[in-house]
């Protein structure tokens, strides 16, 4: 059985993964340049609440383990995933409108 620690590492390593591959995704992309620097942002403020978020509950709330704080990162990494899937669909759309004008 795997434990929280085990699933707080496996999402971590996916984030680092999943942020990676929408930074690549964001740059190429054909957005405009505004757009993009918001995504990126977005990518900010995701990445200081990996760092502060669990470490704050965590003192907060005077936890002795890591049941909480790996529930929260993995919360985090659905909404990551969640927002690669809402980006991916954006450029998708942006790409058919600059074919169609065409």
């Amino acid at each position: 059985m795997i434990d929280s620690s085990a699933l707080f590492m496996l999402a971590m390593i996916g984030s680092v993964f999943m942020w990676i591959v929408l930074l690549f995704k964001i740059v190429l992309s054909p957005l405009q340049e505004t757009v993009k620097w918001k995504l990126v942002g977005v990518l900010f403020v995701f990445a200081l609440c990996y760092i502060f978020v669990p470490s704050w509950v965590v003192d907060t709330f005077k936890l002795s383990g890591y049941g909480v704080p790996a529930l929260l990162v993995n919360a985090l990494f659905v909404g990551l995933v969640v927002m690669y899937f809402l980006i991916t669909s954006a450029i998708k759309r942006q790409e058919k409108i600059k074919n169609a004008g065409r």
